[in-house]
């Protein structure tokens, strides 16, 4: 308990008391309330011990070294989803130009509307790769922020732990997009392939 504390005990006491209608107290009795707080008196803090010391470094360090596990962990995680991003549309995209190149190149009749019915797919498989690539400076910007923010201390560090963390979700929201794009452009492709299949079966 502390000074205060006990102050303000011993006021809610004597008003208590003075609720009651008592107007004086013996000495007797003060003594008495007296003793009973000095349980409660604060004991004054004693310094650490080296083993207290050694204790609190201890279970700092393992509390830092699980922050940055985690920490790459996660940092592992979104570039194995950025690059994933990246091959899918980067290889469907290969994948559909070497297709246009061969229909232009056997000029078959009505290569033309194929190509133009491909050139959605196409250029939504081109954005995805786009976006993949910008989620990687997205994601260096997210980890300057941070590593400027673990440099400086009290309110000035903030504003970088703000900026850090819109940078980050700015790279998920872009690798997010990369992988709609390449379901979108997968369903226009699939679409011109079965209607492709179904004229030449009639």
């Amino acid at each position: 308990m502390t000074g205060k504390e006990l102050l303000d005990t011993i006021r809610a006491a004597v008003r208590d008391i003075a609720t009651k209608g008592v107007a004086a107290v013996s000495l007797v009795d003060l003594d008495r309330y007296l003793a009973s707080l000095e349980t409660a008196v604060a004991v004054p803090p004693q310094p650490p011990t080296p083993e207290m010391i050694q204790a609190q470094i201890a279970l700092h360090r393992s509390s830092v070294d699980e922050g940055l596990e985690m920490f790459r962990s996660v940092i592992g995680a979104g570039q194995d989803a950025r690059q994933s991003s990246l091959w899918i549309n980067g290889g469907a995209a290969v994948a559909l130009l070497a297709l246009v190149g061969h229909v232009v190149a056997t000029d078959e009749k009505g290569a033309a509307s194929i190509v133009a019915r491909l050139a959605w797919p196409l250029a939504l498989y081109v954005a995805g790769v786009l976006l993949a690539a910008m989620s990687s400076g997205a994601t260096y910007a997210a980890q300057v922020r941070w590593s400027e923010f673990r440099d400086k201390s009290g309110p000035e560090a903030e504003p970088y732990r703000l900026a850090g963390s819109r940078w980050n979700r700015t790279a998920i929201v872009l690798v997010l997009s990369s992988y709609g794009l390449f379901a979108v452009a997968s369903l226009l492709a699939f679409a011109v392939f079965h209607g492709l299949s179904t004229t030449s079966s009639s």
